[in-house]
């Protein structure tokens, strides 16, 4: 489905996997392979202005979802490994998000 002369009607669809599509198939990949994204508790933390960590954990894994929202780049109070876009230097970027495997 295209949207025939409507390009307004689908226009969030990309048939092509870029963009939205592709982050969101990114998300649900990632949440079907952690067991803590699947069924860990959830501990909430907002360490500055517009940042907000979410932090899910299981008997094997704990992740953090970290958002930061605030106009800029936040430094992660931890050490993990980026699951979503690979950030370097544990730095979030302005109005941007990161998932991190901690254990």
């Amino acid at each position: 489905l295209d949207g025939a002369l409507d390009p307004f009607c689908r226009a969030p669809f990309e048939p092509q996997g870029d963009g939205l599509h592709n982050f969101y198939a990114r998300l649900g990949e990632l949440r079907n392979s952690h067991e803590a994204l699947l069924s860990g508790g959830l501990r909430i933390e907002t360490p500055a202005p517009n940042v907000i960590i979410l932090y899910r954990e299981c008997e094997s894994e704990k992740i953090a979802c970290v958002v930061n929202n605030s106009p800029a780049v936040y430094t992660v109070p931890f050490e993990g490994a980026p699951l979503l876009n690979g950030c370097t230097n544990d730095e979030i970027p302005s109005l941007s998000c990161e998932i991190f495997k901690l254990t």
